[in-house]
């Protein structure tokens, strides 16, 4: 596991990191969740992404689900909830992983 004080310090070396879980809070200084997940997606980047998020901000949600968000989680969360937002990161990831890895028929 690793953090990273912002963002864009995570941004800025995402590509380089072995695929993971990415959880992103919506609420942050510089880049907020949603654009982070965003400059990941276009960076076409494995990291699966967990958002959470205050209540209140449900359209933030909608958002980063259409965009691809494994889950959004409503602060507080129970542990319980985040291990399984991760293991459904998880099991994403090896789908994800192995699509990419299968030869195709030319």
């Amino acid at each position: 596991m690793q953090s990273f004080a912002t963002a864009d310090a995570f941004i800025s070396v995402a590509n380089d990191l072995t695929p993971g879980c990415v959880l992103l809070d919506y609420c942050m200084p510089g880049l907020d969740g949603l654009e982070a997940q965003r400059l990941l997606q276009f960076s076409d980047s494995l990291h699966r992404i967990i958002l959470c998020t205050g209540v209140g901000e449900i359209p933030e949600a909608v958002r980063a689900m259409r965009a691809g968000a494994v889950d959004v989680l409503a602060k507080p969360y129970r542990r319980g909830e985040l291990l399984d937002a991760i293991a459904r990161a998880g099991a994403e990831l090896e789908k994800l992983i192995s699509s990419r890895s299968v030869p195709t028929a030319s």
